[in-house]
Parts: C-alpha cells; structure tokens; sequence
C-alpha cells in the first residue's frame, strides 16, 4: 500500500514552529539562510516544497511539478505518483523492483 507523507506522520500537526523547521528541511534551506541561487530569500510561491490537505508535492523552477516519476532533491530520491503527490512506504518502480520510501518520502537504501 502506497501512503501519503502527512503532518500527524510528521509530527507538525498542531505545531507551527515545527512544520516551518520541516518544510526548510525538505528545501534544504533555513530561515536565516539566502538561496544559493541568487542571493535572495526564497519567497512564498517560488519553487520547492509545498503542502496542501492532501499532502507534499514538487515545484520545479520553471513552475512544473514532478508527476509520476523519480526525482533526486537535496540528493535524496522521491517518488510523486499520478497526482503529483509525493509517496511513502513501498512502491514499485517501472523496472518492477520494489524501493521502501521514508515517512519523510526519500528513499531508504543500504539497510
């Protein structure tokens, strides 16, 4: 069964300071800290991370989101079904073989 990353999963639920922290981790950026692509602070609506009801997806730089696919962020590997959401827990890859997504959806390897 294939889940969604969610925030009682992650333990932000209820907890803003927290979500904020998760959300920087999982753009591999921190509030003090200036995006290495052009010296500015990330604004709101910018490429990155982003959540909603349903769970976390993938803006990509030109507006685009990851969708069914693989994608290698912060180099750690996720996987966006469908809808463009990303995954947790097993899932099955083209190639057929079986990959065991983290609650915080990259991929496990090497246990």
């Amino acid at each position: 069964m294939v889940n969604h990353f969610t925030d009682t999963e992650a333990g932000i639920e209820d907890n803003p300071e927290k979500a904020e922290a998760f959300t920087n981790e999982m753009n591999g950026t921190e509030p003090d800290k200036k995006d290495d692509s052009n010296g500015e602070n990330k604004a709101a609506g910018e490429h990155g991370w982003k959540k909603n009801d349903t769970g976390w997806w993938y803006e990509n730089d030109d507006g685009s989101y990851a969708k069914d696919e693989w994608k290698q962020i912060n180099d750690k590997w996720y996987r966006f079904n469908e809808q463009g959401y990303m995954q947790t827990g097993w899932v099955q890859g083209q190639d057929g073989k079986w990959y065991y997504l983290g609650a915080d959806g990259a991929m496990v390897t090497g246990t």
